[in-house]
């Protein structure tokens, strides 16, 4: 999607990440100001990224489109680990900063901190077990035609017809032969609107074989 395309609300919230990345650069760089008031800034400066990014996740669990309440749940948990660092990040900062006392350890910003990963993996778990499995395996197939073409700086990439032959020397072992079958005659196909044997980008390939 070009950024053209994005809506007023996504351009908002780039611009927004992008100032919000300077500012810190530019505070860790210039270090303005007395420690007190350096440390005092950075601690509250770090809870805005996770709690934005809390509510994005749960304000999309609730209102966005979700295949299956898996997915919904999964975004929920996702939201629900940001909120739990956020929270932490605040108890760190109320006793650091407001209070200017040592932070207990173990203490309440803990629980916070390691609520992150509960959360987190419960949710990322959610949401890849609810991709059903052959499009899990369709991914897979794409990305390996992928890998196989592009060049990487240690070795130039294969062409068309040797990544077409490593996909059918490997159905019925690393690639299900089924969707095996139909990746290449979706590469025929496009091959033949080519007309030729050129390298092909590995997005029009995933493209190709939806």
């Amino acid at each position: 999607m070009s950024f053209f395309n994005w809506s007023r609300a996504q351009r908002a919230v780039v611009a927004r990440s992008v100032l919000y990345a300077a500012v810190f650069v530019v505070m860790l760089i210039l270090r303005p100001g007395s420690r007190t008031f350096y440390d005092a800034f950075f601690n509250t400066y770090q809870i805005f990224p996770p709690l934005f990014a809390g509510l994005c996740g749960v304000a999309y669990a609730r209102h966005g489109r979700h295949l299956n309440a898996s997915r919904q749940m999964g975004w929920l948990l996702i939201g629900a680990g940001c909120l739990s660092y956020a929270v932490g990040q605040s108890t760190w900062t109320y006793y650091e900063s407001v209070r200017g006392v040592e932070v207990p350890f173990p203490g309440w910003a803990d629980v916070g901190y390691l609520g992150v990963f509960p959360f987190l993996l419960s949710g990322v778990i959610l949401l890849f077990n609810s991709t059903h499995v052959a499009g899990r395996a369709r991914l897979l197939l794409a990305d390996a035609f992928s890998a196989m073409t592009t060049t990487r700086p240690y070795r130039k990439g294969l062409d068309w017809e040797a990544a077409l032959e490593g996909i059918r020397a490997n159905s019925g072992t690393q690639f299900d032969p089924g969707l095996a079958r139909a990746f290449l005659r979706a590469a025929a196909a496009r091959r033949a609107t080519l007309g030729g044997l050129s390298p092909v980008d590995g997005e029009e390939m995933r493209r190709a074989a939806a």
